[in-house]
């Protein structure tokens, strides 16, 4: 499985690679992938902070990569990831009141192992999980126990906010 094939981009790299200082990632179509966007801001369920104004790759997994479990169904992945100068940063998108933080991680954390076992030769400087819901822009989870859990199984903090800072 290759997380960086160019079939998770949408094939026009001016739509999967930015320098903007400021963007949004998207995912308001049923059953299509996550997408980065400079238009519509209303839409945005993440905002990027790209101050640094550095090229900044968006690579969709969810509705794009084909991960099966054992038993065939398919296996709960997180929206996508951003790539950037020796850093990886894996983003799962949400708009939910309820629930969103279990699963959120779950897909994160799944994601994340995942990509660990079919990219054993690539290291990051910087490795980053963003849980964003856009109706929880700030979320106090980096405290509980699951988020501990997480940072056990993975070795990164999952952050729950909708601003990503590069």
């Amino acid at each position: 499985m290759d997380f960086f094939s160019g079939v998770c981009q949408n094939g026009d790299s001016a739509q999967d690679v930015t320098t903007a200082a400021t963007f949004g990632l998207c995912d308001d179509r049923p059953r299509a992938r996550a997408y980065l966007d400079h238009a519509t801001p209303a839409q945005w369920v993440a905002v990027v902070d790209n101050r640094s104004e550095h090229e900044v790759t968006f690579t969709s997994i969810d509705n794009c990569l084909e991960i099966r479990r054992s038993d065939g169904n398919m296996e709960s992945r997180c929206d996508g990831m951003l790539t950037y100068a020796g850093s990886i940063i894996f983003v799962e998108l949400k708009e939910k009141n309820r629930s969103f933080l279990e699963e959120g991680l779950g897909q994160l954390e799944t994601t994340i192992l995942l990509f660990a076992a079919a990219h054993p030769e690539r290291t990051y400087l910087t490795r980053k999980a963003y849980l964003a819901n856009s109706r929880h822009p700030r979320f106090a989870a980096g405290r509980n126990t699951r988020a501990q859990q997480f940072r056990d199984r993975t070795g990164i903090t999952p952050l729950v906010e909708n601003t990503i800072v590069l």
